[in-house]
C-alpha cells in the first residue's frame, strides 16, 4: 500500500521523474489494472501494488494526490508556517508568491492582506481550480483586501463578488 511520503521511483517498470509520468501511464490503463510500484520510503526501496478505480467519468485513477517535489538552495533563510487546511494543488501560486516575497527585501504586500487559488505549473503558467465560488467567500470571510485568481476563474469570482455585494477586489 502507499503511503503519504512515499518517493515513487517507478511503475510497471517505468522510471518516474515527474508526476507527468504517472498522469500518462494511468492514459493506458483501466479500472482493475493492478500497478506494481517501486518506492523509496524512509530510505529504503519497497515494493507495492495499486489497484486502480474509474472515477465518475471512467477515467482510471490510482486514488491517490501526486506531486512532484525539488531541493532548492538559498543563502536566504526561509520558515513557512501552514495548516492543513493550506495544502493541495490549488495553493500553487500563493505558495509561490510567498516565497518570492520571502526572498525580497521589501514587503510586496504593502501590509495588505492577500489571498488567492490557483494550480501553478513548473514553467509558472497558474491554471484553474474548481470551487472558485467557496474560496472568494472564504476570502470575504478572513476579511482579505485582494483575492487573487486565476485568469480562467476570473468572471466567475467577479460574480460571486458582485451577487454577494463583496468589498474585496478580485
Amino acid at each position: 500500500t502507499l503511503k503519504v511520503g512515499d518517493d515513487i521511483k517507478s511503475v510497471n517498470g517505468t522510471t518516474i521523474n515527474h508526476a507527468d509520468d504517472i498522469i500518462a501511464l494511468l492514459k493506458n490503463c483501466k479500472k482493475g489494472d493492478k500497478l506494481n510500484i517501486v518506492v523509496n520510503r524512509d530510505g529504503k526501496e519497497k515494493n507495492v501494488s495499486a489497484t486502480l478505480y474509474a472515477d465518475d467519468k471512467g477515467e482510471a485513477k490510482i486514488g491517490i494526490s501526486v506531486l512532484t517535489t525539488a531541493e532548492v538552495l538559498s543563502d536566504v533563510d526561509i520558515e513557512i508556517n501552514t495548516t492543513d487546511s493550506e495544502s493541495g494543488p490549488s495553493g500553487g501560486m500563493m505558495m509561490a508568491l510567498m516565497l518570492y516575497n520571502a526572498l525580497t527585501e521589501q514587503d510586496l504586500t504593502h501590509g495588505k492582506k492577500i489571498v488567492g487559488t490557483g494550480t501553478i505549473e513548473r514553467d509558472g503558467s497558474v491554471g484553474i481550480i474548481g470551487g472558485v465560488k467557496y474560496k472568494v467567500m472564504g476570502a470575504e470571510k478572513s476579511e482579505a483586501d485582494i483575492f487573487l485568481v486565476p485568469k480562467g476563474n476570473y468572471k466567475d469570482a467577479l460574480a460571486v463578488k458582485e451577487e454577494k455585494g463583496y468589498d474585496i477586489e478580485i
